[in-house]
C-alpha cells in the first residue's frame, strides 16, 4: 500500500532575529584594548552572561556586612574531641634603649627607636603629650606631599596622651608602647572613625567597633595618630585621595598595600605603624 503523500505546510512567518545584548560593542572595544580579538558572538555571550549576573550583583552590593565576618567555608585545623591549650602571649620583648639623654633635635626624636621614646617617656625626659604634638606637627608639614594619612585623629590622640601621662604619673606603666603614637593601617576597623579600605565606595565608612589589633593597642597604652593610607581593597598605593609617595624620592610611589605605613614610619611621622601582609 503506497504511502499518502503529505505536503509539508509552509510557515510564512520571517524568522525572529535575537536582539544584540547591550554592551557588546563595548566588550569588543574593550577587548581590543589587550589584543583579545572577540568576534561578535563571543561578545554577545559574555555581554549575557553580564546581564545575568547584574541583579546578584546589585543585590550583593546592598548588604551591609560586618568587616570580620568570616568566610562561608572556614577552615579549622583542630581535630574533633581535642583540647588545644592556648598559646602562652609573652608580650613584646627583647627592646633595649641605649639610655641616652633625650636629643634636643625634633628629627632626631621622631626617628629615634621604640625603645628610646619607651626609656624617654619612662624616665619623664619628654612626655606622651609633647611626643604625639611633635608628630601631628610633622604631619602637618609632610602629608601633603606624601599623602600617607586617609584621617588624622588629633583630637583622640591628644586625649589618648593626657591619660597616658596621668597614668606614668601614677606609676602606672602598660608596657613598652606606653604613650608612644603610631599610624594604623586604614584596612582595620575603629569604633567612630572612618575606615574606608583606601576605595571611593567606602570612603565615608564609619566603623561600629574595633578590631582586636586596635583593643590590644589600646589596652598596650599606644596613642592613635590617625588612620594611614592603603591602595584601594588593599591594593599598591593609589587611593581614592591620590598616590601615596615615597619620603625619600617624592616621585615614587611608596608600593602597597601598606602605602601610608610605610610611608609614614620611613619619614618620621609616627613612633611606629600597623601594616599587613
Amino acid at each position: 500500500m503506497a504511502a499518502e503523500q503529505q505536503t509539508p505546510e509552509t510557515n510564512n512567518e520571517t524568522p525572529q532575529t535575537k536582539p544584540t545584548p547591550p554592551g557588546a560593542a563595548d566588550i569588543r572595544r574593550c577587548g581590543e584594548i589587550i589584543d583579545l580579538d572577540l568576534d561578535e558572538r563571543e561578545a554577545e555571550q559574555i555581554a549575557d552572561t553580564i546581564e545575568s549576573n547584574l541583579g546578584a550583583i546589585r543585590a550583593l552590593r546592598s548588604l551591609d556586612l560586618e568587616n570580620g565576618l568570616a568566610p562561608a567555608t572556614v577552615f579549622d585545623a583542630r581535630l574533633p574531641g581535642h583540647t588545644y591549650l592556648p598559646q602562652k602571649n609573652r608580650g613584646v620583648h627583647g627592646l633595649k634603649a641605649d639610655h641616652r639623654k633625650l636629643p634636643t633635635g625634633e628629627e632626631d626624636i621622631a626617628f629615634a627607636s621604640l625603645a628610646d621614646l619607651g626609656h624617654w617617656l619612662r624616665t619623664k625626659q619628654i612626655s606622651s603629650r609633647e611626643l604625639t604634638e611633635l608628630y601631628l606637627r610633622r604631619i602637618e608639614r609632610y602629608d601633603p606631599l606624601l599623602l600617607a594619612f586617609i584621617t588624622v585623629t588629633a583630637d583622640l590622640a591628644r586625649r589618648q596622651a593626657a591619660e597616658r601621662d596621668e597614668e606614668i604619673a601614677k606609676g602606672r606603666l602598660r608596657g613598652p608602647l606606653h604613650g608612644i603614637p603610631y599610624g594604623l593601617k586604614d584596612l582595620i576597623d575603629t569604633a567612630g572613625i572612618r575606615t574606608t579600605w583606601g576605595a571611593m565606595p567606602y570612603k565615608d565608612r564609619i566603623a561600629r567597633r574595633d578590631a582586636a589589633v586596635v583593643e590590644k593597642l589600646n589596652a598596650a597604652g599606644a596613642v592613635l595618630l590617625g588612620k594611614t593610607t592603603d591602595g584601594a581593597i588593599a591594593y599598591g598605593d593609589i587611593w581614592f585621595g591620590g598616590r601615596t609617595r615615597n619620603p625619600w624620592n617624592p616621585r615614587e610611589g611608596s608600593s602597597g598595600s601598606s602605602a601610608g605605613s610605610a610611608s609614614a614610619t620611613a619619614a618620621g611621622l609616627v613612633g611606629f605603624s600597623i601594616g599587613t601582609e
